[in-house]
């Protein structure tokens, strides 16, 4: 939206995760596409592993042309900032690099990134009413009533006057992308496919055509007066030009940007040619702000509106945001139920893909109608060599320095983000020199310039500084992220999977929640396990800690009503309003902290300090070594019994014994019964427990996270709490690439199970070679009945007798007491958001509210044991 956009009022939010994860590496949907450096196409590979370097190494500079032209010296591998026109050219050109002695183009990759998030748009004024104001109002009279833009065939008309192609002289063939419709490609799956030249909707994009034009103003009523030569609005229908039907549009054009001037004044070009006066306004941004967004004054406007990754932009051109006096947003005057109500569905919905279905929905109804004309949004291209550089531009040093194996080789496996480029979280997971799958464990070296001196703030409560984040996304990670070429894709994270709905909050009635399966086995960088309680204590508890206004992070916190604990791994996250994206963008942004590193930190006077926790203990595949101001930043790959130390005051060594939980290129996952909870419930007639168990089927599925096929032997062990184990082995299992049908196998058994069980995983990998080794992976199961609610803690039932807070986070001990009754008892009559909900754990019947029924099916079960 025009300088700056608005969030649209947030409504409840929510998501819903389970899974019993054995597992040391992730599956999720492949993303898009490698860059390949010898001029290959990119393609649909991309591994969900790493990292495969085992440093990155991040160098900082005073500007972007500085570091640019350290990228031309091959002292860097990537740069972090779109490249100028000028650089642009110069590094997509055959001329010889001084540097190197080569064509700046055998080395160096400029790679488009398509186009950025925001657009621009020929604004047209639909306003049809005497009066502005919403209802319009006698006092306030439209200065460009009547209005001949509030017919429908005229804005079409104006559509097919915009040639998109003169943006290829105006803003420049590399910088721009033509849009055709409000969503811009940016934003991936939002975005309408069928509105696009050679879409199924290709007639929506309105293609240039003077002749289409002309046809619909003389058939919509706009007829040529052969004797003024100028078109009128025969309003009448009388075929004669009556006094009160003179045509002359307003078109106010910007003139302090030049890609608006040109753009404008070659639009107004068109109409004149097509017979349609233009009084044409040139001027600033201010005076065309009180004239097109205050005093309505006008016809026509190009505009720059900016966007975020979701389509919330959408609901600005609906009625309930025009209104008059003064500044608002549906400036426009746009007044269509049909398109409110694809919004509002977009807006309402409680599953992501109803969302998509929305806003592509609004999206057809406004080029249908041509409420505005999509001109453009722009883009750019990010720069990486194409060879390990090293440093010193790939030549050997004596003595070698343990890089000279890599020096010289082709780049591999870097992702180009959507709408961002090549330097990102993905690419650091997946790059390596050609001739190498992996470092040595010391020296393989991404080297990432930065266009700036130094980073802000290393703490990830208050940093909102791009570069700051740059570095702590790479240390720090949330539940789920988004597809890096699918904005609208969400990627289970830390999270195993995720689910969305609805519940009925006993004050506030339907609202929005998540339901999430925390992924069992992920460990923070000092080891200890990442639980449920880390995630309330990041967005609920410390919030409490903080006095408004709230740093960056915790917004997106803003909403949450309460948890609701399932089991050490299962929960709730229930808000007190939506919409869903809204909740589902906040859960890919924001991050998850130990809490037993950060409860410490909130309750000293260290929380905003630059560094709080000076050994940055995150969950992220890289760790930091090293910072030094106006010179550089040092990672290192979160390797298995990696031992280190940071530079800041006051860190320690710290060991990673289990290094990146997605370290490793195979894992596996067990579900009970097809269902994705952990904690298995027994259900009968009645109170009385069965003397027998029911058996239940053991679900085991291997997971090929790679792009080739992999042979592997599973193995799977169950240790009962009276100390029986069973296990399951297989072999020579095959399993197709990833991306691909088949690339998982799957295998199950029927056993009782009763109590705490520990399973335990060995993946061995066969084929390919380079990964032949054993993994493994240890996690907990709870079979019991809901009733069992309380009379341990997971970090007891881990062995981690002394964590901190342990008893903040219970789990079932396989009995009923007075323990699981006394629970109840104490939450009884409260509800999400009350004080003593204490994360749900005594709502026994899922109707967020404690009460005597919950008492009475605790009681009703006294005295069972497992």
């Amino acid at each position: 939206m025009e300088e700056g956009r608005m969030n649209a009022p947030l409504k409840s939010l929510m998501v819903l995760t389970a899974a019993l994860l054995v597992s040391s590496a992730l599956l999720v949907s492949p993303t898009l596409s490698w860059v390949y450096q010898d001029g290959s196409p990119q393609d649909v590979r991309f591994e969900m592993f790493g990292p495969r370097a085992d440093n990155l190494l991040i160098k900082l500079y005073e500007n972007e042309m500085v570091e640019w032209d350290a990228l031309a010296s091959g002292e860097i591998d990537v740069a972090d900032w779109p490249l100028s026109k000028t650089y642009n050219d110069l590094f997509a050109s055959d001329m010889t690099n001084p540097a190197t002695g080569l064509p700046y183009n055998e080395t160096i990759n400029t790679v488009s990134y398509g186009g950025e998030l925001g657009l621009y748009i020929l604004d047209i004024n639909n306003n049809p009413y005497e009066y502005l104001g919403n209802p319009p109002d006698p006092r306030y009279p439209n200065p460009v009533y009547p209005n001949p833009c509030s017919e429908v065939s005229f804005r079409q008309a104006i559509a097919h006057l915009v040639n998109r192609s003169w943006l290829e002289t105006i803003v420049g063939t590399d910088f721009y992308i033509p849009l055709y419709t409000v969503v811009p490609p940016a934003l991936g799956s939002y975005s309408h496919p069928d509105i696009a030249p050679g879409g199924v909707l290709e007639n929506l994009t309105y293609p240039y055509s003077k002749i289409q034009a002309a046809t619909l103003l003389d058939s919509g009523g706009f007829p040529l007066n052969v004797s003024s030569g100028w078109r009128f609005w025969d309003r009448n229908g009388n075929g004669e030009e009556e006094s009160d039907e003179y045509l002359e549009l307003k078109f106010v054009i910007r003139n302090d940007l030049d890609d608006r001037r040109d753009l404008g004044t070659l639009v107004a070009d068109e109409l004149n040619a097509v017979n349609i006066r233009v009084n044409r306004t040139y001027c600033t941004s201010g005076p065309a702000y009180m004239q097109v967004m205050c005093e309505k004054d006008f016809h026509l406007y190009i505009g720059g509106w900016n966007t975020g990754y979701d389509p919330n932009h959408l609901i600005l051109w609906c009625w309930d945001l025009h209104w008059h006096p003064g500044f608002c947003y549906n400036f426009a005057g746009i007044n269509n139920l049909e398109y409110c109500e694809a919004v509002d569905m977009m807006f309402d919905a409680t599953k992501q893909e109803m969302i998509v279905a929305g806003a592509r929905l609004a999206q057809k109804i406004f080029a249908e109608k041509a409420h505005g004309i999509p001109l453009w949004s722009h883009s750019g291209n990010k720069v990486m060599n194409r060879f390990y550089t090293g440093g010193n531009k790939w030549e050997s040093v004596t003595p070698d320095d343990g890089e000279n194996q890599y020096r010289g080789e082709r780049w591999k496996g870097a992702v180009n983000m959507l709408g961002s480029g090549i330097d990102n979280f993905w690419s650091f997971l997946n790059m390596h020199p050609e001739n190498c799958t992996r470092g040595d464990g010391e020296n393989l070296t991404i080297r990432w310039g930065f266009k700036v001196p130094e980073i802000k703030i290393l703490n990830p409560v208050y940093s909102s500084w791009q570069y700051d984040w740059n570095v702590l996304s790479m240390i720090y990670e949330s539940l789920v992220k988004f597809s890096p070429y699918d904005p609208s894709s969400f990627i289970p994270w830390l999270a195993e999977s995720f689910e969305t709905g609805v519940y009925n909050h006993p004050t506030l009635g339907e609202c929005i929640k998540i339901k999430m399966n925390l992924r069992v086995g992920a460990t923070w960088h000092d080891g200890s396990p990442i639980t449920s309680a880390d995630v309330y204590f990041t967005w609920k508890e410390l919030p409490e800690y903080i006095i408004p206004p709230w740093p960056w992070l915790l917004q997106w916190g803003e909403r949450l009503l309460d948890f609701k604990i399932l089991d050490p791994y299962n929960f709730e996250m229930l808000f007190d309003s939506g919409p869903l994206m809204y909740a589902l963008r906040h859960l890919s942004y924001m991050v998850v902290l130990p809490k037993h590193i950060w409860k410490p930190l909130a309750e000293s006077d260290l929380l905003a300090s630059f560094a709080p926790d000076p050994n940055l203990i995150g969950s992220g595949p890289w760790r930091l070594e090293e910072y030094v101001e106006s010179s550089h930043i040092w990672l290192v790959a979160n390797r298995p019994g990696r031992t280190m130390q940071t530079n800041l005051p006051d860190s320690t060594f710290v060991t990673s014994p289990e290094g990146y939980w997605r370290y490793y290129p195979a894992g596996g996952d067990l579900s009970i019964d097809g269902s994705s909870m952990a904690k298995i419930e027994y259900y009968w007639m009645g109170w009385t427990p069965p003397s027998t168990p029911d058996p239940h089927e053991l679900n085991f599925t291997a997971i090929n996270l790679r792009f080739e096929e992999v042979t592997l032997d599973l193995d799977m062990e169950l240790i009962f709490q009276n100390g029986t184990v069973v296990e399951y082995s297989y072999y020579d299992v095959v399993m197709n690439a990833s991306g691909q049908a088949g690339a998982g196998w799957t295998a199950s058994k029927t056993a009782i199970l009763l109590g705490r069980i520990k399973v335990g995983s060995s993946v061995c990998v066969k084929q390919p070679v380079e990964f032949i080794g054993t993994y493994n992976c240890t996690s907990m199961v709870w079979s019991t009945i809901r009733e069992d609610i309380c009379g341990s803690t997971l970090y007891d039932d881990l062995g981690l007798s002394v964590y901190p807070y342990k008893n903040e986070l219970q789990s079932p001990d396989i009995k009923i007491d007075m323990k699981d009754i006394g629970e109840a008892a104490h939450a009884f009559g409260s509800y999400p958001s009350h004080s003593r909900w204490r994360m749900g754990i005594a709502d026994i019947n899922d109707d967020y509210k404690v009460n005597m029924r919950d008492i009475g099916s605790i009681a009703s079960s006294y005295g069972w044991t497992g």
